[in-house]
Order: structure tokens, then sequence, then C-alpha cells
């Protein structure tokens, strides 16, 4: 009669051995966990000057490489019916999904470089005749793309160097959610890029206008939403490619804009990296555009309420 009893003994001693096993594999678990956690925080919120990286400037020979001066100028031929020529936007997203940001997609792409008079035009700054074609398709309030900018050139080579950037940020704030200023890194980027100074030239034509200098870090991938600005904005490429889908001011009651009052007015409503919303949307399935991907060393002039579509096709500045 007792051996049922040292049966139910046994198996509360097997339970109690795997309760203790689980129990002890549970925390090593979780020790191990925690320690893995905590060592990939401390490398991803690694302070620069815990990295111990030699100076750094590009070369003129990788700059060039990476640069797009290889495409040459593009200038009007006086034959032209329209500029820039438009395409249908959601055939644009839909060839080239904003989700993919290899090289080859914009090679293939109908507004290329190589694909001549369907291009933004680009200018050689230190052309006079180009330089002049530039101030006059700015006065028209058109886009193009200018390059062979000296004061950029050398920005990008040595003042945005890893060693300079280093230099300039690491004793900022390393996690920052609000500025009571906007202005913590404006006065050093002034410096390196003189050309934005509040001067009238190609780059100003307002300086009573002007507000100062925006510099943008993009990782790859990091997408804007559509939206246009007011003001004429030059945008000077130092590292990276971005892609930038511009849209008239004539396509705007086809974008599904935020209404006046809305915290994203001048904003698009709808998702622009989702192509079955553009095909589908009465509006935006209608709309016209041209898109083009600016290069380290090159500026793209956006016009008042043009309306810009960006997506970094590198980490960029």
């Amino acid at each position: 009669m007792k051996k049922p009893a040292q049966q139910e003994k046994r198996s509360w001693s097997r339970y109690l051995v795997c309760f203790g096993f689980l129990t002890i594999f549970g925390l090593w678990a979780t020790l191990l966990y925690r320690s893995f956690s905590t060592d990939i925080l401390q490398i991803a919120y690694k302070h620069p000057d815990d990295f111990k990286i030699s100076p750094y400037v590009l070369g003129k020979t990788e700059y060039l490489q990476q640069a797009s001066l290889y495409y040459g100028s593009n200038v009007p031929s006086g034959q032209e019916e329209q500029y820039p020529k438009l395409f249908p936007l959601k055939d644009l997203l839909n060839e080239w999904p904003s989700t993919f940001v290899g090289k080859a997609a914009w090679q293939r792409s109908v507004a290329h470089p190589s694909r001549g008079k369907n291009a933004l035009y680009r200018f050689d700054y230190m052309n006079t005749t180009e330089r002049q074609l530039a101030f006059k398709y700015r006065d028209l309030d058109l886009p193009y793309i200018l390059y062979n900018i000296p004061d950029l050139d050398k920005a990008a080579l040595t003042e945005f160097s890893i060693s300079n950037l280093q230099q300039h940020l690491s004793g900022m704030p390393r996690m920052v959610e609000k500025s009571e200023s906007n202005k913590f890194i404006t006065s050093w980027i002034r410096s390196a890029l003189p050309f934005f100074e509040p001067e009238e030239s190609l780059f100003m034509k307002e300086p009573n206008m002007y507000r100062g200098v925006n510099c943008r870090f993009g990782m790859k991938g990091v997408a804007a939403a559509a939206h246009y600005d007011s003001r004429r904005n030059y945008v000077a490429m130092i590292r990276g490619r971005k892609r930038y889908v511009l849209l008239p001011p004539g396509e705007c009651p086809k974008l599904d804009l935020y209404m006046r009052g809305h915290p994203s007015v001048r904003h698009s409503r709808v998702d622009w990296s989702n192509s079955t919303a553009i095909q589908t949307h009465e509006g935006l399935s209608q709309a016209m555009a041209t898109e083009v991907v600016v290069s380290m060393g090159e500026m793209l002039y956006i016009p008042s309420f043009w309306f810009h579509y960006i997506v970094s096709q590198d980490a960029s500045i």
C-alpha cells in the first residue's frame, strides 16, 4: 500500500528538480540578455571621443569619383517645349520605389542626366555663360543643378572631414529633443559655407529674407514627407546623395495637403512610400513631377512653393 505514495514522492522530487533547473536557466538567460543588451547600448551610444579614428580628409580623386561631375553640363538647347519636363508621379514612384536606394535605379530613371532634355539643367558655376543661365532660371523660379563650386568642394574635402566633425560636434549634448536657440552649430557651418552669407549673389537673391543655414544629417533610406517651402532653397550636398522628387506649384490641388492650422500644414497627407496609395488616389495619380539625385559637390535650386519629396540614398550631409 505504501508503493503509490513512494511513487508520488518521487514524481514530486522530479518536478522540483526540473523547476530548479528551469529557474537557474531562466536567471542565467536573463543575466546574459542584460549583459548583451548593455554591450549593444554602450556601442550604440558611445561618444565620438571614445573612438580612436585617425584624422581623415577625403582625397580629391575619391571625391571626384563619388561626385557626379562625370555627367558634366546640361544646358538649354532652345528647342524645349517645356522645362522641366514632367512625368506622371505614379510612374516615377512605381518604377523606382522610395524604399529602394540603389544607384542603378537612378541610372534607369527617365529624368537621369544622360537623358538630356528629360533632365534638370546642370550648370557649371565656374563657367561664366552657364552661371548667367543659373541667374536667369533662378529668377524664373525654375529648378536646376549647380556643380564645380570651389567653396563647396573645399568644404566637402576639408571642413566636413571626420576629424573636423568630431572637433565641432563632440562637445554637444549626446541626446537632444529641444534646443532653445536652434543655433548650436551655425557659426562654424556658416564659415565653412561662405556662399550662404546674407549678401546678394546667385545663392542669395533677397538677403533681407535670410533665415540662416540648416544642416541636415541623414541616414540611408530616410525619407522626408512631401511638402513645400515658402522661400527659395539651395541644397548643397556635402556628403552622400539624396533623391528629390519635384512638383511645380500648379500641382498643389492634386496633392491632398493638410489644411491650414494643422501641425503638418504644407505637407501631403498621403504616404508617398506607398505606391498603391499613389496609384489609387484621385489627385496624386494625375500629378506630374520630375526627379533628380543630388550628389556630393552639387547644389539643387528649389524655387518657392515647389513640392519636394526627399529620400537619402546614402548617409548624407
